[in-house]
Protein backbone atom coordinates (compact mmCIF):
# COMPACT_ATOMS: atom_id res chain seq x y z
CA UNK A 1 0.00 0.00 0.00
CA UNK A 2 2.74 2.27 1.07
CA UNK A 3 4.53 1.91 -2.41
CA UNK A 4 1.93 2.42 -4.58
CA UNK A 5 2.12 6.16 -4.16
CA UNK A 6 -1.67 6.51 -4.05
CA UNK A 7 -2.27 5.75 -0.35
CA UNK A 8 -1.39 7.61 3.07
CA UNK A 9 -0.78 4.46 4.87
CA UNK A 10 -0.72 5.00 9.19
CA UNK A 11 -0.10 2.41 11.36
CA UNK A 12 -0.88 2.69 15.34
CA UNK A 13 -3.96 5.21 15.22
CA UNK A 14 -7.14 4.85 16.14
CA UNK A 15 -10.17 5.51 14.26
CA UNK A 16 -12.39 7.16 17.08
CA UNK A 17 -15.00 7.86 14.49
CA UNK A 18 -16.88 7.51 11.45
CA UNK A 19 -19.96 9.67 10.55
CA UNK A 20 -21.43 9.55 6.71
CA UNK A 21 -23.04 12.74 5.41
CA UNK A 22 -24.98 13.34 2.32
CA UNK A 23 -21.91 13.79 -0.48
CA UNK A 24 -19.19 12.95 2.11
CA UNK A 25 -17.64 10.54 4.93
CA UNK A 26 -16.19 12.24 7.98
CA UNK A 27 -13.27 9.69 9.79
CA UNK A 28 -11.41 10.97 13.11
CA UNK A 29 -8.37 9.55 13.90
CA UNK A 30 -6.11 9.87 16.81
CA UNK A 31 -2.47 8.87 16.99
CA UNK A 32 -1.36 6.12 19.64
CA UNK A 33 0.40 9.19 21.91
CA UNK A 34 -3.13 11.02 22.47
CA UNK A 35 -2.09 13.71 19.80
CA UNK A 36 -5.03 16.09 18.64
CA UNK A 37 -7.49 14.60 16.27
CA UNK A 38 -7.21 14.36 12.48
CA UNK A 39 -10.18 14.61 10.78
CA UNK A 40 -10.67 13.78 6.89
CA UNK A 41 -13.45 13.84 4.35
CA UNK A 42 -13.79 10.65 2.03
CA UNK A 43 -15.62 9.39 -0.73
CA UNK A 44 -16.15 5.95 1.01
CA UNK A 45 -15.13 4.20 3.47
CA UNK A 46 -14.61 0.73 4.07
CA UNK A 47 -14.73 -0.20 7.86
CA UNK A 48 -12.90 -3.27 9.58
CA UNK A 49 -12.91 -2.05 12.95
CA UNK A 50 -13.39 -4.77 15.54
CA UNK A 51 -17.24 -3.90 16.64
CA UNK A 52 -17.23 -1.13 19.98
CA UNK A 53 -20.06 -3.61 20.86
CA UNK A 54 -20.60 -6.87 21.08
CA UNK A 55 -24.33 -8.82 20.48
CA UNK A 56 -25.63 -9.84 23.73
CA UNK A 57 -28.49 -12.00 24.74
CA UNK A 58 -31.84 -11.16 26.74
CA UNK A 59 -29.80 -11.85 30.14
CA UNK A 60 -27.32 -9.51 28.95
CA UNK A 61 -24.40 -12.17 28.26
CA UNK A 62 -22.39 -12.19 24.92
CA UNK A 63 -23.55 -15.08 22.96
CA UNK A 64 -20.11 -16.55 22.67
CA UNK A 65 -16.83 -15.74 21.86
CA UNK A 66 -13.62 -17.59 20.68
CA UNK A 67 -10.56 -15.75 22.15
CA UNK A 68 -6.96 -16.92 22.34
CA UNK A 69 -3.04 -16.09 23.16
CA UNK A 70 -0.20 -17.62 20.77
CA UNK A 71 3.06 -17.69 20.77
CA UNK A 72 5.89 -18.80 18.10
CA UNK A 73 8.02 -21.01 20.29
CA UNK A 74 11.69 -22.24 19.28
CA UNK A 75 13.24 -25.15 21.30
CA UNK A 76 16.73 -26.66 20.83
CA UNK A 77 15.59 -30.13 19.61
CA UNK A 78 13.72 -31.88 16.98
CA UNK A 79 10.15 -32.01 19.09
CA UNK A 80 7.65 -31.14 16.01
CA UNK A 81 6.78 -33.28 12.79
CA UNK A 82 6.36 -30.40 10.54
CA UNK A 83 4.05 -31.51 7.98
CA UNK A 84 1.31 -32.28 10.72
CA UNK A 85 -0.61 -29.00 12.41
CA UNK A 86 -2.86 -29.79 15.42
CA UNK A 87 -6.42 -27.77 15.32
CA UNK A 88 -8.22 -28.87 17.95
CA UNK A 89 -6.69 -30.72 21.15
CA UNK A 90 -9.34 -30.60 23.66
CA UNK A 91 -6.91 -33.07 25.82
CA UNK A 92 -6.10 -29.48 27.73
CA UNK A 93 -7.36 -28.42 31.15
CA UNK A 94 -10.79 -27.43 30.94
CA UNK A 95 -11.45 -25.78 34.29
CA UNK A 96 -11.99 -22.18 33.08
CA UNK A 97 -13.92 -22.88 30.44
CA UNK A 98 -14.19 -24.92 26.90
CA UNK A 99 -10.47 -24.70 26.01
CA UNK A 100 -8.34 -26.07 23.41
CA UNK A 101 -4.52 -26.11 21.67
CA UNK A 102 -3.70 -25.32 18.35
CA UNK A 103 -0.21 -26.00 16.79
CA UNK A 104 0.97 -25.06 13.28
CA UNK A 105 4.52 -25.80 12.98
CA UNK A 106 7.30 -24.43 10.86
CA UNK A 107 9.99 -26.53 11.29
CA UNK A 108 11.00 -29.55 13.62
CA UNK A 109 11.91 -27.03 15.97
CA UNK A 110 9.71 -23.96 15.83
CA UNK A 111 5.78 -23.63 15.60
CA UNK A 112 3.00 -21.04 16.55
CA UNK A 113 0.91 -22.80 19.76
CA UNK A 114 -2.19 -21.40 20.77
CA UNK A 115 -4.48 -21.69 23.81
CA UNK A 116 -7.95 -20.59 22.80
CA UNK A 117 -10.65 -20.44 24.83
CA UNK A 118 -15.01 -20.56 24.00
CA UNK A 119 -16.86 -18.54 26.77
CA UNK A 120 -19.65 -16.36 27.07
CA UNK A 121 -17.16 -13.56 28.46
CA UNK A 122 -13.40 -12.72 28.25
CA UNK A 123 -11.48 -13.23 31.56
CA UNK A 124 -8.89 -11.08 31.77
CA UNK A 125 -6.88 -13.25 33.83
CA UNK A 126 -7.25 -16.10 31.35
CA UNK A 127 -4.00 -18.43 31.67
CA UNK A 128 -2.67 -18.10 28.08
CA UNK A 129 0.76 -18.25 28.82
CA UNK A 130 0.58 -20.77 31.60
CA UNK A 131 -1.24 -22.98 29.75
CA UNK A 132 0.95 -22.72 26.42
CA UNK A 133 4.14 -23.43 28.48
CA UNK A 134 2.29 -26.51 30.17
CA UNK A 135 1.25 -27.63 26.17
CA UNK A 136 4.72 -27.72 25.35
CA UNK A 137 5.61 -29.22 28.06
CA UNK A 138 3.49 -31.93 29.03
CA UNK A 139 2.35 -32.58 25.05
CA UNK A 140 5.34 -31.50 22.54
CA UNK A 141 7.64 -32.98 25.39
CA UNK A 142 9.92 -29.79 25.03
CA UNK A 143 10.42 -26.41 27.09
CA UNK A 144 11.31 -23.77 24.90
CA UNK A 145 13.77 -21.87 24.53
CA UNK A 146 13.00 -18.88 23.17
CA UNK A 147 9.52 -17.49 22.71
CA UNK A 148 10.01 -14.87 18.94
CA UNK A 149 6.19 -14.15 18.77
CA UNK A 150 3.20 -13.25 20.35
CA UNK A 151 -0.38 -12.89 19.26
CA UNK A 152 -3.83 -12.17 20.94
CA UNK A 153 -7.18 -11.87 19.53
CA UNK A 154 -10.85 -12.27 19.69
CA UNK A 155 -13.22 -13.55 17.57
CA UNK A 156 -17.31 -12.82 18.12
CA UNK A 157 -19.22 -16.42 17.86
CA UNK A 158 -22.23 -14.78 16.63
CA UNK A 159 -25.18 -15.06 13.65
CA UNK A 160 -26.22 -11.85 14.65
CA UNK A 161 -24.95 -8.35 13.04
CA UNK A 162 -21.61 -6.99 14.74
CA UNK A 163 -22.35 -3.71 12.53
CA UNK A 164 -25.13 -1.93 11.22
CA UNK A 165 -25.90 -2.69 7.00
CA UNK A 166 -23.69 -1.55 4.70
CA UNK A 167 -24.72 1.91 3.09
CA UNK A 168 -23.32 3.10 -0.59
CA UNK A 169 -20.24 5.13 0.86
CA UNK A 170 -19.93 2.72 4.04
CA UNK A 171 -18.87 -1.00 3.23
CA UNK A 172 -18.33 -3.07 6.25
CA UNK A 173 -15.49 -5.62 5.29
CA UNK A 174 -14.00 -8.44 7.27
CA UNK A 175 -15.28 -10.37 10.62
CA UNK A 176 -17.24 -6.69 11.08
CA UNK A 177 -19.42 -7.26 7.35
CA UNK A 178 -20.26 -11.31 8.82
CA UNK A 179 -17.51 -12.98 6.76
CA UNK A 180 -15.99 -14.83 9.50
CA UNK A 181 -17.46 -17.79 10.42
CA UNK A 182 -19.52 -18.19 13.26
CA UNK A 183 -19.60 -21.53 14.65
CA UNK A 184 -15.72 -21.54 13.90
CA UNK A 185 -13.74 -18.24 13.27
CA UNK A 186 -13.06 -19.38 9.95
CA UNK A 187 -12.17 -16.33 8.11
CA UNK A 188 -9.32 -16.40 5.98
CA UNK A 189 -10.42 -18.09 2.57
CA UNK A 190 -14.31 -16.03 3.24
CA UNK A 191 -12.03 -12.78 3.31
CA UNK A 192 -10.00 -13.55 0.18
CA UNK A 193 -13.51 -14.20 -1.88
CA UNK A 194 -15.58 -11.38 -0.31
CA UNK A 195 -12.77 -8.78 -1.64
CA UNK A 196 -12.81 -10.17 -4.41
CA UNK A 197 -16.69 -9.93 -4.79
CA UNK A 198 -16.29 -6.09 -2.97
CA UNK A 199 -13.18 -5.22 -5.98
CA UNK A 200 -15.61 -6.04 -8.73
CA UNK A 201 -18.02 -4.56 -7.61
CA UNK A 202 -16.33 -1.24 -7.42
CA UNK A 203 -15.07 -1.31 -10.53
CA UNK A 204 -18.49 -1.90 -12.17
CA UNK A 205 -20.38 0.77 -9.68
CA UNK A 206 -22.53 -1.44 -7.96
CA UNK A 207 -23.42 -1.96 -4.42
CA UNK A 208 -21.79 -4.04 -2.04
CA UNK A 209 -22.85 -7.33 -2.78
CA UNK A 210 -23.44 -9.80 0.24
CA UNK A 211 -20.68 -12.01 1.94
CA UNK A 212 -20.60 -15.06 0.18
CA UNK A 213 -22.43 -17.78 2.44
CA UNK A 214 -25.43 -20.51 1.56
CA UNK A 215 -28.22 -19.92 3.43
CA UNK A 216 -28.38 -23.62 4.66
CA UNK A 217 -25.07 -23.22 6.83
CA UNK A 218 -26.05 -20.07 8.00
CA UNK A 219 -28.84 -21.80 9.41
CA UNK A 220 -26.84 -25.34 11.02
CA UNK A 221 -24.11 -22.33 12.09
CA UNK A 222 -27.13 -21.04 14.16
CA UNK A 223 -28.33 -24.86 15.41
CA UNK A 224 -24.56 -25.72 16.21
CA UNK A 225 -23.90 -22.47 18.36
CA UNK A 226 -26.77 -22.86 19.95
CA UNK A 227 -25.67 -26.51 20.98
CA UNK A 228 -22.35 -25.31 21.78
CA UNK A 229 -23.45 -22.38 24.12
CA UNK A 230 -25.97 -25.14 26.44
CA UNK A 231 -23.50 -28.01 26.20
CA UNK A 232 -20.23 -26.71 26.46
CA UNK A 233 -19.49 -30.15 28.00
CA UNK A 234 -20.17 -32.04 24.56
CA UNK A 235 -17.95 -29.65 22.80
CA UNK A 236 -15.16 -31.88 22.27
CA UNK A 237 -17.19 -34.64 21.60
CA UNK A 238 -18.86 -33.08 18.84
CA UNK A 239 -15.73 -31.16 16.83
CA UNK A 240 -13.71 -35.01 17.17
CA UNK A 241 -16.99 -36.38 15.63
CA UNK A 242 -17.27 -33.61 13.03
CA UNK A 243 -13.52 -34.25 11.94
CA UNK A 244 -12.89 -38.48 12.29
CA UNK A 245 -16.35 -38.74 10.43
CA UNK A 246 -16.25 -37.12 7.82
CA UNK A 247 -13.66 -37.11 4.61
CA UNK A 248 -10.76 -34.41 4.95
CA UNK A 249 -12.03 -32.85 1.42
CA UNK A 250 -15.94 -32.37 2.24
CA UNK A 251 -15.02 -30.91 5.68
CA UNK A 252 -12.42 -28.27 4.22
CA UNK A 253 -14.98 -27.34 1.89
CA UNK A 254 -17.64 -26.95 4.78
CA UNK A 255 -15.46 -25.29 7.03
CA UNK A 256 -14.55 -22.78 4.23
CA UNK A 257 -17.86 -22.18 3.35
CA UNK A 258 -17.55 -23.79 -0.12
CA UNK A 259 -20.17 -26.63 0.70
CA UNK A 260 -22.47 -27.99 -1.07
CA UNK A 261 -26.04 -29.38 -0.21
CA UNK A 262 -24.47 -33.22 0.00
CA UNK A 263 -21.36 -31.83 1.72
CA UNK A 264 -23.52 -30.20 4.67
CA UNK A 265 -25.96 -33.50 4.86
CA UNK A 266 -22.85 -35.28 5.26
CA UNK A 267 -21.29 -33.11 7.77
CA UNK A 268 -24.53 -33.15 9.85
CA UNK A 269 -24.74 -36.65 9.76
CA UNK A 270 -21.44 -37.29 11.68
CA UNK A 271 -22.51 -35.09 14.54
CA UNK A 272 -25.52 -36.93 17.21
CA UNK A 273 -28.41 -36.52 15.67
CA UNK A 274 -30.93 -37.23 17.87
CA UNK A 275 -29.13 -34.82 20.12
CA UNK A 276 -28.84 -31.97 17.48
CA UNK A 277 -32.59 -32.38 16.30
CA UNK A 278 -34.15 -32.11 19.84
CA UNK A 279 -31.96 -29.37 20.77
CA UNK A 280 -33.51 -27.77 17.33
CA UNK A 281 -37.14 -28.92 18.66
CA UNK A 282 -36.45 -27.14 22.06
CA UNK A 283 -34.67 -24.13 21.06
CA UNK A 284 -36.04 -23.12 17.70
CA UNK A 285 -35.75 -19.20 18.62
CA UNK A 286 -32.00 -20.13 20.00
CA UNK A 287 -30.95 -21.44 16.86
CA UNK A 288 -32.38 -19.46 14.13
CA UNK A 289 -33.04 -16.03 15.08
CA UNK A 290 -30.30 -13.67 13.83
CA UNK A 291 -31.85 -10.52 15.45
CA UNK A 292 -30.64 -7.08 14.52
CA UNK A 293 -27.47 -4.36 14.90
CA UNK A 294 -28.23 -2.07 17.72
CA UNK A 295 -25.53 0.67 18.78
Amino acid sequence: LDRTGRCDLRLGTRVAAVSEHANEVIVDARSADRSPSDTRAFARVFDGRPPARLPRDKRGAPLLLQHFAGHVVRFDRDVLEPNRATLMDFTVNQADGLHFAYVLPFSSRDALVESTYMTPDIDPDAPYERTIQQYCTSTLGAVPVAIDRTERGCLPMTRRPLAPPSTSRVWQIGARAGVARASTGYAFDAIQRDTGRVCDALAQSRRRPRPPRPRMLDLLDGAFLSLLRTRQDLAPELFARMFARTATPVLLRFLNDRASLLDMIRVGWSLPKMLLTTHIVTHPRSCFARGAFHA
